[in-house]
């Protein structure tokens, strides 16, 4: 069996009075792309900051693939692959000169120093554009160049702080593509507070507020926090509106989108689909089928936030 790639336990940051960090823990046991969501001031920079080495916490510990990061942190950081928000480029340099300064700092062996640089200059395609001074570059190549590094010692786990924060859509678009090509790789931590790109991106979610982690799940379980979904039923037997409120106490609106299909809103607070599958009208419509119709990931979190649900 193979280490577990993190291992963060009882992780705490004191800031003079305050904790930014709070009792943390995870595990990641298989590759994966892992979403880090919360307001400003929740943590999510700290957290990452001391999962890099770049910070010592209060209390606590982390272990990257069963190195123990306080105890050995040259060995540990060797496994990880760092971009903070604003990347820390060199723009007097060329992209060349640049990733193989990297590479001389991360370690790498001369004879295989050359291989290393070209295998992400073709992955992050840079390729026709290594001389380059980076100063002329443009914040979407700048933070491809922040990419490369990162990844430029083959880590087995990369932490991005924020990697598309002020970049146009078009380069918000690429680095996208960026990250999910490094995915088959190795695992990636990435903050945002771009919901739809967590979305998109994430295989797992991670919920910082106040300091502590709230949440830790897969996306299907973080749309399961908010229990407002609309549900829609399918039916041999169609009830007519009057039945339907009748029958189901927690129904707000029942909205017809077929001859045979319905779309139900709750009351606020009710979990519709159970109140559904506790009745009787599965019998009495003979329905065929029924089920939460998917919410974003932004819906979830404005309700998590405003009904303090965590």
């Amino acid at each position: 069996m193979s280490a577990t790639i993190l291992t963060v336990r009882g992780l705490s940051h004191r800031y003079a009075a305050s904790f930014a960090l709070h009792e943390v823990s995870l595990e990641i046991n298989e590759p994966c792309v892992i979403g880090l969501i919360g307001a400003n001031g929740a943590g999510k920079s700290t957290l990452m900051n001391i999962v890099s080495g770049c910070l010592a916490p209060t209390t606590g510990a982390v272990e990257i693939v069963g190195t123990d990061l306080m105890v050995n942190p040259i060995s540990a950081r060797a496994r990880i692959g760092f971009l903070p928000q604003n990347a820390p480029v060199s723009s007097e340099l060329s992209i060349v000169e640049y990733l193989r300064y990297c590479a001389e700092l991360y370690g790498i062996p001369g004879r295989r120093r050359a291989d290393a640089i070209e295998r992400v200059l073709s992955k992050c395609n840079l390729l026709e554009m290594q001389n380059r001074l980076i100063g002329n570059l443009s914040g979407g190549f700048r933070q491809r160049v922040g990419i490369a590094q990162s990844i430029i010692h083959k880590p087995d786990l990369i932490i991005l702080d924020e990697p598309t924060v002020g970049l146009d859509p078009d380069q918000v678009f690429g680095v996208r593509e960026l990250i999910q090509e490094v995915s088959a790789e190795c695992t990636i931590i990435f903050s945002s507070h771009t919901l739809s790109e967590v979305e998109v991106l994430c295989d797992r979610i991670l919920l910082l507020q106040r300091g502590r982690l709230v949440f830790d799940g897969d996306l299907s379980q973080f749309r399961n926090l908010n229990r407002h979904h609309t549900v829609h039923i399918t039916a041999l037997n169609m009830p007519n509106p009057e039945e339907v409120y009748r029958r189901l106490e927690g129904v707000k609106l029942a909205s017809q989108l077929s001859e045979t299909s319905l779309e139900l809103s709750p009351k606020e607070g009710i979990d519709l689909l159970a109140e559904i599958m506790k009745s009787d009208v599965i019998r009495l419509w003979e329905v065929r089928e029924v089920y939460r119709a998917n919410m974003s990931v932004e819906d979830v979190y404005k309700y998590v936030v405003k009904e303090q649900v965590l």
